[in-house]
């Protein structure tokens, strides 16, 4: 893995890379003090009074840890899925878990029955985000975020965050006293960006404070609202193992919606579940971890997941701990260990190269999404390489090198 970058980045500046504001490095303090001083006056112009700017900026200081924080998630190297789950998806999680099913079952059931999402992925959600309540939240969410939206990456989506704080401040949906966060300004139990929590949290008392930092309900709540609107619903599971992936052909890409029933007739075998109650479900193909391993047809809610946190991974693992949960014994998967996915720098490295060959316009952000992933398909083409829909090692030799590891149309 470490041959391909070095002969790469004699191509490519090393600005395309996702490092954080060199501008910041220069002179922090003075440019967090400018950021601070302009960002008060564009919070009192959007109508945020001057008590909750003054206290806000009050504890927003400058927090080099942050950005280090976030070098380092940018710049990590690629983890496979079968590590990820490794770390991820613990018997601590499972048996903890259980645990809170049972604790809080009363909450669990309202919960499902109000948003129509199962108690189980909730309260697994609840143990990836947060231990349970367990977790230590050690961040000044005001400081993260002001780091972060003056010198960090996605300085505009910081921005946005922080002047949402400022807003749930100001509204008193928020308290002064709950502004603990994560290094990247997730708040409360089970990890909400400000934004979000402005317009999916659920105040289940009506006392107009949103309590996901000390309380589990009102965490909860708003995780359920939360994958309701991003289209979760009660009932289908999140993945399908398939058990014979050559009945899956390089026509299908991960955009293919389409129902069961019609993946069936074409004689995909799904293993172990029945699946008759979901034939009118659409599902779309999942591979994990690359172009000949593990194959999966995905359905809408295990897309909610991962929209809910934004990685594949986060939606594998709420998967993985699910069946362990409901079937007792660990899910045995079939990984191919040949061509795992890459990770943030790996991805840089694709965009960079297809920006340098005219199809990539967007930022190069380390970031595998929808514009990224169209710039991939146009090269893929425009060369006549398939398939060509994930970030993994063979892709990335293809778009670097023209490797002979990425099979070939013709």
């Amino acid at each position: 893995m470490i041959g391909w970058a070095f002969r790469f980045f004699g191509a490519v500046s090393i600005c395309a890379l996702p490092y954080s504001s060199l501008l910041c490095f220069a002179e922090p303090r003075e440019q967090f003090a400018q950021w601070l001083g302009d960002t008060s006056a564009d919070l009192r112009d959007r109508g945020v009074s001057n008590q909750t700017v003054e206290a806000l900026v009050k504890k927003t200081e400058f927090d080099p840890y942050v950005l280090d924080q976030q070098f380092r998630y940018y710049n990590s190297p690629s983890v496979p899925p079968w590590r990820v789950l490794e770390i991820r998806a613990s018997e601590r999680t499972l048996k903890n878990s259980q645990t809170v099913l049972q604790e809080h079952k009363n909450l669990f059931k309202d919960l499902e029955e109000g948003y129509s999402v199962d108690d189980s992925i909730l309260a697994i959600i609840w143990g990836l985000e947060s231990d349970h309540g367990n977790a230590v939240l050690t961040h000044s969410l005001p400081s993260s975020l002001g780091t972060l939206a003056c010198c960090g990456r996605r300085r505009a989506f910081f921005k946005d965050q922080y002047v949402a704080l400022a807003q749930l401040l100001d509204s008193g949906r928020l308290r002064h006293d709950e502004l603990r966060s994560s290094w990247d300004g997730g708040v409360g139990q089970t990890q909400f960006m400000p934004t979000t929590l402005i317009r999916y949290g659920a105040d289940l008392d009506s006392d107009g404070a949103l309590e996901v930092l000390n309380s589990p309900n009102e965490a909860l709540a708003s995780s359920a609202n939360y994958l309701r609107e991003l289209g979760y619903s009660k009932g289908p599971p999140l993945l399908l193992p398939i058990s014979d992936p050559s009945k899956i052909t390089q026509g299908f890409n991960v955009d293919t919606h389409r129902n069961l029933e019609d993946w069936v007739a074409d004689g995909v075998m799904i293993e172990g579940l029945d699946h008759s109650k979901w034939m009118d479900i659409p599902f779309r193909v999942y591979r994990p971890s690359g172009l000949n391993g593990a194959l999966f047809l995905a359905s809408p809610n295990f897309s909610a997941i991962k929209s809910y946190n934004g990685s594949h991974t986060y939606a594998l693992s709420v998967w993985y701990l699910d069946q362990w949960l409901e079937t007792g014994a660990k899910p045995e998967i079939d990984w191919n260990q040949d061509s795992p996915a890459v990770g943030p720098v790996g991805v840089a490295l694709i965009q960079s190269a297809l920006a340098l060959t005219g199809f990539h316009k967007d930022d190069i952000d380390g970031r595998f999404g929808p514009a990224t992933l169209t710039s991939l398909r146009q090269f893929c083409e425009e060369t006549n390489i398939r398939p060509c829909d994930d970030a993994t090692e063979h892709v990335l030799d293809a778009v670097l090198f023209g490797s002979k590891n990425v099979t070939n149309s013709e």
